[in-house]
């Protein structure tokens, strides 16, 4: 279930961190829509790369993308993530990779996250 649901997250810091994430989705994200052909590319990055479902579909967005800008001479895309692996199979497709050090427990009234299972 969620982490609200599980107790993880408060529900005030839950409250705080979808105003936080609105507020970044209005301002500063581009939703770009997924085709067949970008989950065409996912299911072949998830088996070449052995990434999860979401992870592959967004190596899949931000590589065509990243075409795209290419293909206008604009700047290249710089990939963002804190897991290891999307990173690595970002960086091994071409694209310029950012890792963001996951924090441990951002929201100050909750519990200590459990570290996720991988696998």
């Amino acid at each position: 279930g969620c982490i609200r649901c599980r107790g993880a997250i408060s529900a005030a810091d839950a409250a705080a961190a979808r105003i936080v994430f609105e507020h970044h989705l209005a301002r500063e994200y581009r939703i770009v829509d997924v085709t067949r052909s970008t989950a065409q590319s996912a299911m072949v990055l998830a088996e070449r790369y052995g990434l999860r479902g979401y992870d592959a579909v967004q190596l899949a967005s931000a590589l065509e993308v990243h075409a795209a800008r290419m293909a206008r001479s604009l700047p290249a895309l710089t990939f963002v993530s804190a897991d290891d692996d999307l990173n690595d199979a970002a960086h091994v497709g071409g694209l310029s990779v950012t890792s963001v050090v996951p924090i441990e427990n951002p929201f100050p009234n909750s519990p200590p996250r459990r570290p996720e299972r991988r696998g």
